[in-house]
């Protein structure tokens, strides 16, 4: 199956489309027995998804070649661009058919969901499998979305599953015997800092649901909730919690140091609202950079972390894409 290089979900979800095609020859009932499932129906569909995208991202990629030089670009910028044009790009019938398709099958799998109830022995199961429904909401039904303040139409899902994930991760600090109630560490603002089992989250959707939100709400206190979230998650071994936490903490704080600046302030505001952040102060696209590193596995144990973004440029430029890079230190805290 050919998948393009970043889809904008993190390795947690590619990984399924890359290695696993699940197929499933029943349909979809009317409603799932439970969370297991329901998790089964929407890997399948997730699957399909994935596959039309890929259609989308190459038809996107080809007619943003005609007008431009793609190659004396790095992977991770051509790969931002084209996410960036195919939000307005011209489509034909077919794609437009698959978008309206797309958002038609998660409807219809939600609907199938709700009449699942949640109970104290399937608790986690149901908010997993919530959780990596959202990541594949957020994700298709923001693809032509031709401005990045159109998102905020999500602001009381992200603020439920922001709640949801908090809830999953708390759950498994509470079962971890050796951690529960004790201190392990300090986060990098000074606070207190909790240990979850090793890989725990792996295919629970949490760390990808969190990215997510981080890069596409533009509500502080949500954002910080998030990343407060992810400093205490467990990911040793695989990954590093603080490399993560900067490339979102440098995300949130340079469109809210922009807005300040488009604004004029003379005071430094810490608490924005989706609203205080305008158009031109918000990443259209952005990805921490690079998005793949071959074989260079311990690249999350560097020192400082990149970024690249697409915005709408500003003044003669508006409208236009504009790309950019940034590079900021890790701050980490606890043993290594």
């Amino acid at each position: 199956m050919s998948v393009p290089r970043d889809t904008g979900l993190p390795s947690t979800l590619l990984t399924l489309s890359r290695y696993l095609y699940p197929i499933c020859e029943e349909p979809m009932p009317a409603k799932f027995s439970d969370p297991d499932e329901a998790s089964l129906h929407l890997e399948v569909l997730t699957a399909k998804i994935f596959d039309f995208y890929d259609d989308l991202y190459l038809h996107t990629k080809d007619l943003l070649s005609k007008g431009r030089n793609l190659d004396e670009l790095s992977d991770d910028t051509q790969d931002l661009l084209v996410r960036a044009s195919l939000r307005t790009v011209e489509l034909d019938d077919d794609l437009v058919a698959g978008i309206v398709e797309t958002h038609r099958s998660l409807d219809a799998w939600m609907t199938s969901f709700a009449a699942v109830a949640q109970t104290p022995s399937n608790r986690l199961a149901h908010i997993s499998t919530q959780v990596f429904y959202f990541c594949v909401l957020i994700w298709s039904k923001t693809w032509r979305d031709c401005t990045a303040t159109l998102v905020d139409r999500f602001e009381s899902q992200f603020e439920y599953f922001t709640k949801l994930c908090e809830q999953y991760v708390e759950s498994h600090i509470e079962k971890t015997p050796l951690h529960s109630g004790s201190l392990t560490g300090k986060g990098s603002e000074g606070g207190e800092r909790l240990n979850t089992p090793p890989a725990f989250s792996l295919g629970s959707g949490v760390v990808t649901c969190l990215v997510a939100i981080v890069e596409r709400c533009r509500i502080s206190s949500v954002r910080q909730r998030c990343i407060a979230t992810l400093r205490k998650i467990n990911l040793q071994g695989l990954f590093d919690t603080g490399y993560l936490a900067a490339y979102l903490s440098a995300v949130a704080d340079h469109e809210e140091q922009s807005a300040l600046l488009l604004a004029m302030h003379t005071y430094d505001k810490v608490d924005f609202q989706a609203y205080e952040i305008p158009e031109a102060a918000r990443f259209l696209e952005v990805a921490m950079s690079p998005s793949y590193h071959c074989d260079n596995f311990e690249f999350y144990k560097a020192e400082q972390v990149s970024f690249v973004y697409v915005t709408h440029g500003s003044g003669e430029m508006s409208g236009e894409l504009h790309v950019g890079e940034k590079a900021v230190s890790v701050s980490r805290s606890g043993p290594k």
